[in-house]
């Protein structure tokens, strides 16, 4: 959690409030849901609360977070996965989204709506990176193809390999050109 988002009573994950400013520079004081107190570091905290708006509709692009609030049953995608949305959200039950190969073969699959939560919109992603590597190729995420990697002359995980490094490596320079 930013340590200008710590504001006193901002609810937050650690299942507590926090109850006065810093303490010094590295930490803020926090009551517990069981009425301790503790001063903790705000990077090992996060907002108790969704700070985005739960009926907006998921957009491709999007980073949700698997939860299956409270259902403890034997799933693909463990609970607290985070996962990319690869359509914008239609189907009022179901979304496709991105996984790893090991949980799909075919590294997508369907998730209930109702067992996502959203992490981060693709509006804040598109300020912060531009650049999206997606089946070999470096795209700019308004459009517009950068490069492209041969799945017949690299192989499929070779190519995505190379694409999302030259797009970290893009995404890279584009925040040291933004902070400078």
């Amino acid at each position: 959690m930013d340590i200008k988002k710590c504001k006193v009573g901002t609810r937050v994950q650690f299942k507590g409030t926090i109850i006065d400013g810093l303490n010094d520079i590295t930490s803020v004081h926090v009551r517990t849901d069981d009425g301790s107190t503790k001063y903790i570091s705000p990077e090992n905290l996060e907002p108790a609360t969704p700070h985005y708006d739960p009926k907006r509709k998921f957009r491709k692009g999007d980073i949700a977070k698997v939860d299956y609030k409270g259902r403890v049953r034997n799933t693909v995608i463990p609970e607290g996965t985070e996962v990319e949305v690869l359509k914008d959200e239609c189907d009022p039950y179901h979304i496709k989204v991105k996984v790893e190969r090991h949980i799909d073969s075919d590294g997508w699959m369907f998730v209930n709506v109702d067992h996502l939560v959203l992490i981060k919109p693709i509006e804040e992603m598109e300020k912060e990176e531009p650049y999206l590597a997606d089946t070999g190729a470096v795209e700019r995420r308004d459009g517009g193809i950068i490069m492209c990697f041969s799945y017949s002359k690299y192989g499929r995980d070779n190519a995505d390999s190379m694409a999302q490094k030259v797009c970290d490596e893009l995404n890279r320079e584009y925040k040291k050109i933004k902070n400078s």
